[in-house]
């Protein structure tokens, strides 16, 4: 879906390729979202509230139906859980391990670069949106301070 990313090359004048600028700003970025997370969540378990994701097996027992609805612009408040990866992101989508960083960074790097990503896919529950697709995605909207995301919605009854 990417290209690999340059190497974090330097210019004649010694200053560092937009590349690696960019890779160095998302990386930071990357740290701030796991350190607020790690925050939010000893915070919770001070409190009885969880900052897991919910998860969508769960719910698919259930399931009768599924029906396409389309692409749509999906407020990522509404997006509280994911078909199953509940321990890689928590509530507000903050990366929970060290491991997503990679992706993470080339997707805010993308994000930067304003390259056009796919919509996420989302399974619709009620009034719940589930992660099919898209939790990097998602988690760098929201480092950016987006509001909405567009998405490939399938309601789910």
């Amino acid at each position: 879906m990417f290209s690999p990313l340059q190497s974090m090359n330097m210019h004649k004048d010694n200053r560092w390729s937009d590349d690696a600028q960019e890779r160095v700003h998302a990386s930071q970025m990357f740290d701030r979202m796991v350190n607020v997370g790690r925050i939010k969540r000893f915070q919770a378990a001070l409190r009885p509230k969880s900052r897991q994701l919910k998860s969508f097996a769960a719910r698919s027992e259930s399931i009768i139906e599924q029906h396409y609805v389309g692409v749509q612009t999906v407020c990522l408040d509404c997006i509280r859980g994911t078909e199953n990866r509940t321990t890689e992101f928590d509530t507000d989508f903050y990366p929970r391990a060290d491991h997503l960083e990679e992706r993470w960074v080339r997707v805010a790097v993308a994000n930067m670069k304003g390259v056009k990503l796919p919509p996420v896919e989302l399974l619709l529950v009620g009034d719940t949106y589930y992660v099919r697709d898209g939790h990097h995605r998602i988690s760098v909207a929201r480092a950016m301070g987006q509001y909405e995301i567009d998405a490939v919605v399938v309601k789910v009854a």
